[in-house]
């Protein structure tokens, strides 16, 4: 008889934790439910990305343009940038930490580049350079994050300061 399986008590994105990382080299199909269903915000967002608590909103810095030219393709910055904090919320919640969840993130929006857009690593590190440039939203002094983001990025980063206080 097998042992009882433990459960574990925190919450996860379905769609996320059901995807296999074999299934993120497909294109991230799984998520594109989930991602019809998002409001998308523009606003100061220090981490330049981020989602709502609720997973109703992603959070986009409004120094970050909505479509890159990377080789020649136009790339949908809010479908990857929806893409990333989706997979990095929904490995946070299975207990990674935020740098091994980053990272997965990352893939993630990597095997979205190389399946949907043909980008090579070349590419990608273009991409990759299009984003560094435009991390001085961190530094911003009268910048924060909607109070509702999921904070979990900003504890990880020492930037809770960062992030709005609720209004009532």
């Amino acid at each position: 008889m097998k042992p009882a399986r433990k459960t574990d008590p925190k919450p996860r994105s379905v769609a996320v934790a059901n995807t296999r990382a074999s299934d993120l080299d497909k294109g991230i199909a799984p998520l594109d439910a989930k991602m019809d269903d998002l409001e998308v915000v523009w606003t100061h967002v220090p981490l330049l990305a981020g989602i709502s608590k609720d997973l109703k909103k992603v959070y986009i810095d409004t120094s970050l343009d909505k479509v890159i030219t990377v080789q020649g393709k136009q790339i949908d910055v809010v479908k990857q940038l929806t893409v990333h904090e989706l997979t990095e919320y929904a490995a946070m919640q299975g207990g990674l930490s935020y740098a091994d969840a980053h990272g997965v993130a990352l893939t993630a929006e990597h095997a979205l580049l190389k399946t949907q857009y043909a980008i090579d690593e070349n590419g990608i590190a273009e991409y990759e350079a299009y984003f560094l440039s435009k991390e001085h939203s961190k530094d911003c002094e009268n910048c924060f994050a909607p109070a509702d983001i999921y904070p979990g990025p900003y504890e990880a980063s020492g930037m809770m300061g960062k992030i709005a206080k609720p209004t009532s």
